[in-house]
């Protein structure tokens, strides 16, 4: 990928960082993509269309989901040097797995597989932002311009 390719500037660590971004940008789209298509039947255990307004909203909601993974896949390539677009990233992850949270706090245990997004969800942010700011310390005040 353009984004990944061998550059003597960039640390091993920084192209991992990189491709982590990127690989987090490709599983935000695809799902993003089957929900907006799909709609509530993109969903674990759902197997039928739902109301017109619950599928209206699932796949609006698709479509911000692509376009969060299609922002990450465009970030990718300067992840490791754009501190203030990690952290938007991670504050919408956060933001995001707090309302799932939220919805299994009001509505019962969700899917497993749903549970599982939900950690990645409240971990994540926290792991991109630490491993970020440790491959360049001191440079963390302006997003790196491309």
């Amino acid at each position: 990928m353009a984004g990944l390719a061998a550059d003597d500037t960039v640390s091993a660590s920084g192209r991992a960082f990189r491709g982590a971004v990127l690989a987090t940008g490709l599983v935000a789209s695809a799902a993003g993509l089957d929900t907006a298509h799909r709609g509530l039947r993109s969903f674990p255990g759902v197997r039928e269309a739902g109301s017109s307004a619950a599928e209206s909203e699932s796949r609006f909601y698709g479509g911000i989901y692509l376009g969060l993974g299609l922002t990450t896949l465009a970030m990718s390539p300067r992840a490791d040097r754009d501190a203030a677009g990690i952290r938007g990233l991670a504050a919408t992850f956060m933001i995001a797995g707090a309302a799932r949270a939220n919805g299994w706090r009001v509505a019962g245990k969700p899917h497993p597989a749903q549970q599982a997004l939900l950690a990645v969800e409240l971990v994540l942010p926290v792991v991109l932002v630490v491993w970020q700011r440790s491959l360049s310390p001191g440079r963390q005040a302006a997003p790196a311009s491309t």
